[in-house]
């Protein structure tokens, strides 16, 4: 077995995603700053906890990785990948790997997300920023970090697996929906849908077309959330985000 294998399975057991949190919901906690909430326990570093977004999920590679492969040396990088997360949608985070034989021009690109492990200059992703391995390892310390969201930030929850569609949790910053009478919306959905592979149409500049909605949360009806567990996670969070704001709560 190549060592592009032996890393390949060595992040395969990774979710991508934060359904863990449908878990941990009890744990999540709102609290308001100036201009926006802190939701305490977002991140989650723990080894135990296979689940998380690009960054955690980067992090938690950085630590198996560098135990089960003692002669190389990785980092964490944040950039774009070709297809989804690309200067339109997002940044995202990765690791490159370096050793056993391999020069700098020759790194190893390791996405524990995307489960892509590749020569980095043959595939295709596109580097901006290192993050400091002080930062990094402090993550891996402290386990459990706050989110804080503010103004027009987002936050990842996911990509479905039936769809390939890709989730977001924002502020409503005041938004009124027609369609939500006496709404008190703390929070919206906001979603990527991206065409096949075989049928993208791209921007000028190469990028993929995808189209992008913002959605309100609460209209979303039972049967429905059942069926799709990012439409119940955010409405779950939506639950916690009333309790915070003191407003209208939401039937569970």
């Amino acid at each position: 077995m190549g060592l592009i294998d032996e890393l390949s399975d060595a992040v395969r057991h990774f979710r991508f995603g934060k359904l863990d949190l449908l878990d941990r919901i009890g744990e999540i906690g709102f609290h308001p700053t100036k201009g926006g909430v802190l939701i305490t326990n977002w991140y989650d570093y723990s080894p135990e906890n296979q689940h998380g977004d690009c960054g955690e999920l980067a992090v938690k590679a950085y630590a198996e990785l560098k135990k089960k492969f003692p002669g190389m040396t990785f980092g964490v990088y944040w950039g774009n990948d070709p297809y989804l997360f690309n200067q339109a949608v997002g940044c995202h985070a990765v690791l490159i790997a370096v050793g056993d034989g391999y020069v700098e021009k020759n790194s190893l690109l390791v996405d524990p997300s995307l489960k892509v492990v590749a020569p980095l200059l043959e595939s295709g992703y596109s580097l901006d920023r290192a993050e400091p391995e002080t930062i990094v390892r402090t993550k891996i310390n402290n386990r459990k970090i706050p989110l804080e969201l503010v103004g027009e930030t987002s936050t990842f929850l996911g990509q479905s697996e039936l769809n390939g569609i890709l989730f977001y949790l924002e502020l409503n910053n005041g938004r009124v929906w027609p369609n939500v009478p006496d709404s008190s919306e703390q929070l919206n959905l906001t979603t990527f849908c991206f065409p096949s592979k075989d049928d993208t149409i791209l921007f000028p500049g190469g990028m993929p077309l995808f189209m992008k909605n913002t959605l309100p949360i609460s209209p979303a009806p039972m049967e429905i959330r059942k069926q799709a567990p990012y439409l119940e996670l955010a409405y779950l969070l939506e639950i916690k985000a009333r309790e915070c704001a003191g407003v209208k709560p939401l039937p569970l």
